[in-house]
């Protein structure tokens, strides 16, 4: 089942676990939640789809003998789905505790689907310092101050950090993984939620490809045409045209149009040490570029930065580069009659 940019979510069941580590256990739920409740449901169904839509989200496959798919597949009943969520929600708290640096959480566990079709989610609410007001009436006087409330949830609106999607179709399990560090955190922090918790293998898909492959292309151009800006311009015109008009495109045939053989396989090395095959062509995930590439950012080593929607860029009515000749460029704007300053 293909849960990324699922937008039609219903929760079947759900339950909410307390992971405080300033406690010696956790406070585990002996009732679900009530989905019916309408605020409720809508908290829980904006953070799944959020993380399903997020393009950090990665492709994962389960050995199906992990305890994560072993308790999964026994959250049948009401009652059974209480006592395995409480185990997972156990297992995690041991790590929490292990680690000063992994936050306290809440986390929610909840059976969900789409189109009669069952998957599973399990989402870590880290608790985030948020401020309440106070208030006080002293010597009949309103005193209000400010109180630091350090067990406040991410808002709906609020992108969780870890949270993983699992589905099964002909006994294989499958899903996507949220799992967003600091690149500051140590190793442990940074992994504990893949290698110790689910216990998953990551799998590069085609979003993960196209996302790397408009990234890491740039990389390698900033740093080794930054002396050939008319190169470098062709060589992003062209990744970025068979970006949005081609559905399979080989990185190989994009870039040795425009760079010599010692760049080229400079080049193959840098992607694909990234995991992405360099001759293979890749199936294109349109709806990341459609969401990614509406606008377009330009700036110069003069200091200048120049954005706009992509179609601006390709009008040469509205901009136009104009090569001179000597390892430089101008730009363009034309037909401007007003103009609004920031």
């Amino acid at each position: 089942m293909e849960l990324r940019y699922l937008e039609d979510v219903s929760i079947k069941k759900a339950i909410i676990h307390v992971l405080d580590k300033g406690g010696d256990e956790p406070v585990l739920n002996d009732e679900l939640l009530d989905i019916g409740d309408a605020f409720l449901n809508e908290f829980i169904t904006k953070h799944v789809i959020k993380s399903l839509s997020n393009d950090s989200a990665e492709n994962i496959v389960f050995n199906k003998d992990e305890f994560i798919i072993q308790y999964l597949n026994k959250l049948q009943d009401n009652e059974s789905f209480i006592e395995y969520s409480k185990k997972i929600a156990r297992k995690l708290f041991g790590l929490i505790k292990s680690d000063e640096a992994i936050p306290s959480s809440d986390l929610i566990i909840c059976e969900l689907s789409n189109n009669g079709k069952r998957f599973y989610g399990i989402l870590k609410l880290d608790y985030q310092l948020s401020y309440t007001h106070e208030i006080d009436y002293i010597d009949d006087k309103f005193q209000v101050s400010l109180k630091p409330y350090t067990i406040g949830l991410p808002a709906s609106s609020q992108q969780l950090k870890k949270c993983v999607f699992i589905s099964e179709s002909n006994d294989d399990y499958s899903g996507l993984l949220l799992n967003v560090d600091k690149k500051s955190d140590n190793e442990f922090k940074r992994n504990y939620f893949v290698t110790e918790f689910i216990k998953a293998k990551r799998e590069i898909d085609n979003t993960q490809k196209t996302k790397i492959i408009k990234k890491e292309v740039e990389n390698w151009t900033r740093k080794n045409l930054k002396e050939d800006i008319d190169k470098a311009s062709d060589l992003r015109e062209k990744l970025n045209e068979c970006l949005i008009e081609d559905d399979d495109i080989s990185i190989e045939e994009i870039t040795k149009e425009f760079l010599t053989v010692e760049q080229n396989e400079d080049m193959r090395n840098h992607i694909e040490k990234k995991g992405i095959n360099f001759e293979t062509p890749i199936n294109v995930d349109k709806k990341w570029v459609e969401k990614k590439m509406k606008s377009k950012s330009i700036k110069t080593d003069t200091g200048v930065t120049i954005k706009g929607d992509l179609e601006i860029f390709k009008d040469n009515a509205v901009f136009e580069m104009k090569r001179n000749g000597d390892g430089t460029v101008d730009y363009i704007i034309k037909n401007v009659r007003n103009i609004l300053e920031r």
